[in-house]
């Protein structure tokens, strides 16, 4: 049996000049476009999911948003009635039907009031700065945000003292004028309401004792008639 025949060359080191050439010509190739004429750029593609169907807005593979902005829509899911929809949400039957009982100082109300703020701070920066999209629609949301913003214990003047120096800039003529209203308006309905629920029956109870009390009596007055229709019904 013949034994198998290997050739045999020698292997020899390039000179130091034949590899600098030789990576000239290769920085010169991968330089130049491919051989079939084209030059080829790098495809746009999603961050998220990696898709290269995306448009200029998102990506058509996995809905992600490329030009996001923390503005948001007027009246969308980033705006006080967006946010005021998922806090109320998760409030019990009770509070929705009487709201007079909400604890304002509970956790989720403080998150709630926080994320008030951070939309307040927002729609300011931008209702101050220049800008050519027509700002009517923030315009609203701003007023109701304030509005909103006091209900939940935010002084007017507390925020006009973020209007800092800018008295002249975009909206800041009408915000300062409409807090300066709505911290009349507000000063004037907290008087005349704190004299009624602090006005004293017969010297004795107030007035705010009493609505709280009906309240109660309404509340356990309906959740007995509701066990009682139910025994009703199925026994």
């Amino acid at each position: 049996m013949n034994s198998p025949f290997y050739l045999n060359f020698p292997i020899k080191p390039l000179p130091i000049n034949c590899l600098g050439r030789y990576t000239l010509l290769m920085e010169e190739k991968l330089s130049t476009p491919l051989l079939d004429g084209h030059d080829y750029k790098p495809v746009k593609t999603c961050p998220k999911c990696k898709s290269v169907f995306v448009t200029d807005s998102e990506c058509e593979g996995c809905g992600f948003q490329l030009s996001y902005t923390p503005l948001g829509e007027a009246f969308g899911e980033k705006s006080l009635y967006g946010l005021k929809d998922d806090y109320w949400m998760f409030r019990s039957r009770l509070v929705k039907q009487w709201p007079s009982l909400e604890r304002k100082n509970s956790t989720d109300a403080i998150k709630y009031k926080r994320d008030l703020l951070h939309r307040y701070e927002l729609l300011l920066n931008f209702l101050l700065g220049e800008s050519d999209e027509d700002r009517s629609f923030y315009w609203i949301e701003f007023k109701d945000l304030c509005i909103e913003l006091c209900d939940y214990s935010l002084k007017p003047s507390e925020l006009s003292q973020m209007l800092n120096d800018h008295s002249f800039h975009g909206y800041a003529p009408l915000i300062h004028d409409f807090l300066e209203e709505l911290d009349h308006r507000k000063l004037t309905t907290s008087t005349l309401w704190e004299r009624f629920v602090g006005y004293k029956v017969l010297g004795i109870l107030r007035i705010k004792f009493l609505i709280l009390s009906g309240i109660a009596l309404a509340a356990i007055s309906t959740a007995s008639i509701l066990v009682y229709q139910y025994f009703l019904l199925f026994t």
